[in-house]
């Protein structure tokens, strides 16, 4: 099976926000809606609330005037009009909707469809003669004529005038009619609409002009039924005007008013009030074509018009049986198709011409279409008749204009037309190799090998925090749904699968739990096989939508699984215009050209984040490199690292953190360094080797710190209660704990009261972080829980919370986000109470480790640490100093360390030899000066 591209779409996020923020709907629902062309509020305002106000004047159509003026001559000499239709359900929809506006008028209506076996599409000299034969000097074309020059001139030559109405793409040639109307003429959008939209514009200008009472016009939703159910049928792009008319429509299709719809509903199995789109394409169209496909459209036509509720009955009867035999037809033409389709796949052509003698001309169609879904290759099937001529219909994906492709190869057909994508011909059968080559070289010419390769399109990459039933709401506004507006489709990237069964018949669909974010959420794949490489543990990445899964009165949040695929092989395309950067020129200049130094905006800075990284500016834009980060603990040169990882993209270049937890093999200088960050006493150790410094404020290295004022912080008895209430008050809560278990059990806590959206700060990648930035600025998200040594300078905080007393004045400064403006900050009071976060001396706690070390080798030769006891900040900075004093010996194995006794030293260890020490030491020192400062502030 061909690899499957999965292809996310390129995230607008300034348009997003804007949109997110003027409409009042998520950044995830923004973002569909510009990946549909939305570019503006007011345009997102009129694509979510539709009706009446989308439709445009049929004037805008070239033609309409000349068409109602005569139909208006018509209607003043009561002459009779044949309505000249086409056999599938947007020419059968346009040939009802025309009709019933012309009867309102005053007219006698007479129909011609043509016979698909016997005449085939579109215009011909027979229906002409028709007309004339039954006294009509009047014929208006619905979903056909706009290539028929020979039959308009042969109308012209024998009095009859010809209105022409079509939707399909001109040929070189316009035929000579009184009136043609077709949006390809008129440019723009309006080439949209399907034939039964075009005539839908011709029956409003009518009903204009001829001042209809108001029950028979658009504003009662008159004939708004047949414009959706032909629309949808035609498949047409439901974007614009087109989106606006199958949304009305598909309004009076749940009424059932006409007798012939409410009877195809019946004998469908469909209820009246739960229509959409996929059900009115699966359920009515099928059985509406079957007519036109097998042989002649007239019942489907009958059962539009008639106002009989027996005879609807009757003939909705008739034409469900006629679909069951054109299922058997379907079935025999693809069994056959699917054999030759295989052998040109394994021969490596570009394209599937396919032939059968005899092959049911009606099903052809959909044939082609199921070959292309299979095998992603441009099809066309043609029917051998024992004329020696061939009918053939060909459907290609999207990116392949068929019809263009088709006019190169004009020279071998006997006729053609249709759309990009659908195109029908006829062709001499001794011709088909000739055509065969002349189809595939053009094909190669206007296509890649990309070209043919599946793609899944991916609306926007989402995160849990983003989804809630809320976001699914918004999404149901965004229906009806089908080409250019299919259902919206999103990407989560290593949610972690924890349960697995099968339900539904015989075990058909999949049934996941998935774990991500702290959270866990329920998933469903329809018709899904498990991959055989993925299994109860593994990370996966979903395409998905979000939907609500209602189960005894309790609605909860599900997704639907489209596809899912392991975290690791298979790429994932992100198109994108340009690299994705994080806008870090955010600090105000002061006056209206921006000149003001960086020395004079030092003062402005409020946030320590804010500080050090216009130093970091500074220097990239003066090209320095490497700059090294001089911090005044260990714990503050984590706290830098891990706020710099999370706002700065990885092309920004090579980040490293050096300090005492660190082995001495780890701290030799990576050559080409980008941003080094190192504690004050390695600093002084090994000075004057890495180039230019900036400097952290709480260094206080004389003259080198960076000038920031004095910042107080609150106290709060609850902190989680007052990031609720804070939350509530529409503010931007970031809310810290120690550890990462606390972050995701709070995050679930938050989470499970559901009045707000949560998100959780662990183990994002720099995409993630700026999705939960966007997120959070287009007033999405309002509580992000994070870990205070692991800093979410990238969230926009108005409030930060510590849930516990941070292990310095450094750790707390510089886990405030980067951004101008410095947020409210408080401190959980209970953890200030508990006296200093670090209650034992550095010399003390170290004769304790070296002893509890003693004792264990006594038993053991070699102790083995795991990396999650060993990977403890203060724990491996001992061992580490025990290690640089000879006194023990550290090896890694496995996922751990392996630890050695080395004796009894002779003589005493003079600790102040190790900076390892010197630095632990100056850690304490911040921890007590901070808590003994905070104590005083409180009293």
């Amino acid at each position: 099976m061909a690899e499957i591209i999965w292809e996310v779409c390129p995230c607008d996020y300034d348009l997003q926000e804007a949109l997110a923020q003027g409409l009042k709907v998520s950044p995830l629902t923004a973002q569909v809606l510009i990946n549909r062309g939305i570019r503006s509020v007011e345009e997102g305002r009129l694509f979510l609330q539709g009706g009446l106000k989308a439709l445009s004047s049929p004037y805008e159509l070239p033609g309409v005037n000349e068409a109602v003026a005569r139909v208006e001559k018509a209607v003043h000499r009561k002459e009779k009009v044949l309505i000249y239709g086409d056999y599938d359900v947007d020419g059968l929809t346009a040939s009802a909707l025309l009709g019933e506006i012309l009867k309102k008028l005053g007219l006698e209506v007479e129909y011609y469809l043509p016979h698909r076996l016997e005449e085939g599409y579109g215009v011909k000299i027979g229906g002409l003669e028709t007309a004339r034969s039954l006294g009509c000097h009047l014929v208006i074309t619905v979903d056909c004529g706009i290539t028929a020059t020979e039959e308009a001139a042969w109308a012209k030559k024998n009095d009859l005038d010809l209105i022409i109405t079509d939707h399909h793409r001109p040929g070189p040639v316009l035929p000579q009619a009184l009136s043609l109307i077709n949006p390809w003429l008129a440019g723009g959008g309006g080439a949209l609409l399907a034939g039964v939209g075009v005539a839908f514009k011709l029956a409003q200008a009518l009903a204009e002009f001829f001042s209809l009472p108001p029950q028979a016009g658009v504003a009662a939703g008159w004939a708004l039924d047949l414009v959706a159910l032909g629309t949808l049928a035609d498949a047409m792009p439901l974007l614009g005007e087109n989106r606006a008319l199958v949304q009305l429509g598909l309004e009076e299709l749940k009424k059932a008013e006409r007798p012939g719809i409410r009877a195809l509903l019946e004998v469908a199995g469909l209820k009246w009030d739960s229509l959409d789109d996929e059900r009115v394409a699966l359920g009515l169209v099928p059985r509406l074509n079957a007519a036109g496909r097998l042989g002649s459209a007239w019942p489907a036509l009958e059962l539009l018009l008639t106002s009989s509720s027996q005879r609807a009955w009757e003939l909705a009867q008739a034409l469900n049986l006629q679909n069951q035999t054109r299922q058997l037809l379907e079935d025999q033409v693809w069994s056959e198709a699917l054999t030759q389709a295989e052998e040109a796949v394994t021969r490596g052509d570009p394209g599937l011409v396919l032939t059968g003698w005899g092959w049911h001309p009606g099903v052809l169609g959909i044939v082609a279409a199921r070959l292309v879904e299979r095998f992603r290759r441009p099809t066309i099937l043609i029917s051998l008749e024992p004329s020696g001529k061939g009918r053939g219909s060909g459907r290609a994906q999207e990116g392949i204009d068929l019809f263009q492709i088709l006019k190169n190869c004009a020279s071998y057909l006997l006729a053609y037309g249709g759309h990009g994508q659908a195109i029908g011909l006829e062709i001499e059968a001794e011709k088909i190799p000739a055509f065969q080559e002349a189809f595939f070289y053009a094909l190669e010419a206007a296509s890649t090998r990309e070209t043919f390769k599946p793609r899944l399109k991916l609306d926007a990459e989402a995160r849990l925090s983003q989804l809630d039933l809320s976001l699914v709401e918004e999404l149901k506004a965004l229906a009806p749904f089908g080409t250019a507006n299919p259902r919206p489709l999103f990407l989560y990237r290593g949610a972690r699968l924890i349960s697995i069964r099968q339900v539904g018949p015989e075990g058909a669909h999949l049934k996941l739990k998935l774990q991500a974010e702290g959270r866990e959420v329920s998933a469903i794949g329809f018709r899904m096989a498990l991959p055989p490489d993925i299994s109860i543990g593994s990370k996966v990445d979903l395409a998905f939508r979000p939907e609500g899964n209602t189960f005894n009165g309790e609605t909860e949040l599900e997704l639907v699984v489209e596809a899912m695929r392991p975290v690791a092989p298979s790429p994932i395309t992100i198109k994108v215009d340009s690299p994705t950067s994080l806008e870090v020129d955010i600090w105000p200049t002061g006056d209206k050209d921006g000149t003001v130094s960086r020395e004079a905006r030092k003062g402005w800075m409020s946030t320590w984040s804010g500080a050090i990284l216009e130093e970091l500016k500074g220097y990239w834009e003066e090209g320095s490199q490497p700059v090294t980060i001089i911090l005044s603990s260990g714990l503050g040169v984590l706290s830098c690292y891990y706020g710099l990882k999370s706002i700065l993209p990885p092309e920004a270049g090579p980040l490293v953190a050096r300090g005492p937890w660190l082995p001495e093999g780890k701290l030799v200088i990576p050559p080409s360094l980008g941003i080094l960050l190192e504690p004050f006493e390695l600093w002084r150790k090994d000075r004057g080797q890495k180039g230019r410094e900036v400097w952290s404020p709480g260094a206080r290295e004389a003259g080198r710190e960076l000038s920031l004022g004095h910042f107080n912080y609150g106290f709060t008895p609850d902190p989680v209660k007052l990031a609720w209430e804070m939350a509530s008050q529409a503010k931007r809560v970031l809310i810290y704990t120690e550890h990462p278990s606390q972050a995701r059990r709070l995050a679930q806590l938050l989470w499970q009261r559901g009045k707000f959206k949560v998100g959780l700060d662990e183990g994002l990648i720099f995409e993630e972080k700026l999705l939960l930035r966007r997120q959070a600025l287009a007033g999405d998200l309002k509580l992000l829980v994070g870990v205070g040594w692991c800093p979410a300078w990238f969230y926009p905080a108005e409030v930060v919370l510590f849930t516990y007393l941070p292990r310095g004045k450094e750790e707390l400064e510089l886990a405030l986000p980067l951004q101008e403006e410095r947020p409210e900050v408080y401190i959980a009071a209970h953890a200030l109470s508990k006296g200093p976060p670090l209650p034992l001396d550095p010399r003390g706690f170290l004769a304790h480790l070296y002893k509890r070390l003693q004792a264990i080798s006594l038993r053991k030769k070699a102790l083995y640490l795991h990396n999650n006891v060993a990977s403890n900040y203060l724990f491996r900075c001992g061992l580490n100093i025990l290690e640089e004093l000879r006194l023990i010996n550290i090896a890694p194995h496995g996922e751990g360390i392996k630890v050695w006794v080395k004796g009894v030293p002779k003589s005493k260890q003079d600790l102040n030899r190790s900076w390892r020490y010197r630095q632990l030491c100056r850690d304490y020192e911040e921890v007590f000066a901070f808590w003994r400062e905070l104590t005083r502030r409180r009293g």
